[in-house]
Order: structure tokens, then sequence, then C-alpha cells
């Protein structure tokens, strides 16, 4: 007996699309192990990484947490600017309601001014 190939059925893979740091931190990883790899093929087939080439992996590892720490400051200030921003919008809605209240109860009390 020989199995048809209709009876084979394949389930859609499904992605996920990771937003924000996620993504960038995905990015970040890759290009460090991008330069790791070019680094490797440069120096050529060896046993064992030499010195230098665990330097440059260290300053590389610095430099990741570097840039890492220096996104978490940034989204953070980020964070705090959107804060200020919606502070702001507050403010300006409170103070256009109570121009409003005033025009209003000015109107009220005398009728007969145009405030425009």
């Amino acid at each position: 007996m020989t199995k048809s190939h209709d009876s084979i059925k394949l389930k859609p893979v499904k992605t996920w699309n990771k937003p924000g740091k996620e993504e960038k931190m995905r990015k970040l990883t890759g290009a460090v192990l991008g330069l790791l790899v070019a680094s490797f093929m440069i120096a050529g087939c060896t046993k064992y990484a030499d010195k230098t080439q665990m330097q440059q992996l260290g300053d590389l590892k610095n430099e990741v947490s570097s840039l890492q720490q220096q996104i978490q400051t940034a989204q953070q200030q980020k964070s705090d600017l959107q804060k200020q921003i919606s502070d702001k919008q507050d403010q300006i809605k409170k103070v256009q309601d109570n121009e409003q209240f005033l025009q209003q109860k000015l109107q009220a009390a005398h009728p007969d001014t145009t405030t425009h």
C-alpha cells in the first residue's frame, strides 16, 4: 500500500512579530553575532580563540551592554516626555474650560456687551 500525498496536511506556520524593544534587541544581537562571525572568518580557522579575539569579544559584549543601557535610558526619557505632554494637554484643557466658563458668566452678567 502506498500513501497518498493528499492525506498529508500541513499546518500553517504562525509568525509572531515582536514589536519594540524585543525587536531592537534581536537586531542588535544579530548584528553583534554577525560581527563575531566575520571576525572569526577573517582571523582564520583556529582551534581556540587567541588573546586578541577574546579581547574583541569582551569589547563587543561591553558595547552591547552599553547600547542596551542607552536604549533603556532613551525609553525612560520618552516615557517622561510623553507624561509631560499629557500633563500640559490636561492643563490646556482646564484653561480652555475656565475661559469658556468665564465667557459664559461675563455674557450672563452683561448680555448687551460682545466679547469678540
